[in-house]
């Protein structure tokens, strides 16, 4: 999910790691929303690296991960 909101939000698949990787820029991390069906990938050490949070994906994440309690288990 690009952090830009310009772009369309496209599903992707990929085949191997590396795939995912340079998608994300870096290591990933499965971040899990069942209440949606789909699992975003995300960069792992995008906090620590200085990446711009994605206030698309975060907002996703809030409402229906954070905010169904999904979160918490």
């Amino acid at each position: 999910m690009p952090a830009d909101i310009r772009p369309s939000i496209d599903q992707m698949s990929f085949g191997v790691l590396a795939d995912y990787q340079s998608a994300v820029g870096g290591l990933i991390e499965a971040v899990d929303v069942p209440a949606l069906s789909l699992i975003i990938y995300v960069n792992d050490n995008g906090l620590i690296c200085g990446v711009p949070v994605n206030d698309r994906a975060t907002a996703l994440w809030r409402a229906f991960v954070l905010r169904c309690g999904f979160a918490a288990r």
